[in-house]
């Protein structure tokens, strides 16, 4: 899943254009792969956590490669900020929120944001 818009993120790169790529689910991905990690190393389970290292990096590789293509003109770049940002804010409000919640709490809120 993580991996399926790298080849398109790369070849708009070779050309210079996204052209008709939707940039708004390769940056929810990352929230999505960051939620899973966290969920992982929360619960303790490897697997989880191995399966979810690859996406990282693929996830990480489209966004640093499809942003300098969007320029500042792209219509959907507000989104993709917004949707960034928000994430990021989201993510750190639930860490903040789990320091201070019961230890079998934490794996559950974890697993629920990373769904």
């Amino acid at each position: 899943l993580y991996f399926s818009a790298l080849p398109a993120v790369l070849a708009a790169r070779n050309s210079g254009d996204l052209g008709p790529f939707n940039p708004l689910p390769s940056t929810i991905m990352i929230h999505s792969v960051f939620g899973w990690l966290c969920y992982g190393l929360a619960v303790s389970n490897p697997w989880i956590v191995a399966s979810n290292l690859p996406g990282a990096g693929a996830v990480l590789a489209t966004f640093a490669v499809m942003l300098p293509l969007m320029g500042n003109s792209h219509p959907a770049l507000s989104a993709c900020q917004l949707t960034f940002v928000g994430g990021a804010m989201a993510t750190l409000c639930l860490w903040t929120g789990l320091v201070f919640a019961k230890v079998a709490a934490r794996a559950t809120l974890v697993g629920y944001f990373a769904s």
